[in-house]
């Protein structure tokens, strides 16, 4: 099965570091979200999250090609869905540790990988993604969104760092 990528073939990720989970409401009742600082190549600093299915996929995609494009790394497997833990918080934490491993290899394994469209696509925002902070022009102090020619309605909440 062929991807279709949209990345530029010149980005990729310098550093992935899991900051934490969530407990969100999910489709079968709660599920946890990993939040990812990300890094990339043109010194953009993003947070993503994702599900751990999300990664159990990505890791599928991943393996495929690394080998295509042959990668000289071992990617470790992720340890997969335990019913009867599987909305525990004490599992969370370890899930957490087990992709901050996870992750670390990306970026320490074959320079290669970091740099392949299904590792760019994969951390690259979604509309579920945070909203990064931005300033406000001349460092007027705004509240409201609507003169930020930024702020994107899709987006359903702002995570914003405090300076």
């Amino acid at each position: 099965m062929e991807e279709n990528f949209t990345t530029c073939s010149n980005l990729y990720v310098t550093s992935l570091v899991l900051s934490g989970f969530v407990e969100v409401a999910g489709p079968a009742g709660k599920e946890y979200l990993f939040i990812v600082d990300v890094t990339w190549s043109d010194n953009r600093s993003l947070t993503v999250k994702r599900t751990y299915k999300d990664f159990i996929n990505f890791r599928t995609k991943l393996v495929n090609a690394a080998k295509r494009e042959k990668c000289n790394v071992n990617i470790p497997i992720l340890q997969g869905y335990r019913i009867f833990r599987r909305y525990d918080r004490k599992l969370a934490e370890e899930r957490e540790e087990e992709l901050q491993k996870f992750v670390s290899v990306i970026l320490s394994g074959d320079p290669k990988l970091r740099k392949l469209p299904t590792v760019v696509d994969f951390f690259e925002p979604q509309p579920s993604d945070p909203v990064p902070y931005r300033s406000p022009p001349d460092g007027a102090c705004n509240d409201s969104d609507t003169d930020d020619p930024f702020a994107e309605k899709i987006f359903d909440r702002k995570w914003m760092k405090s300076k």
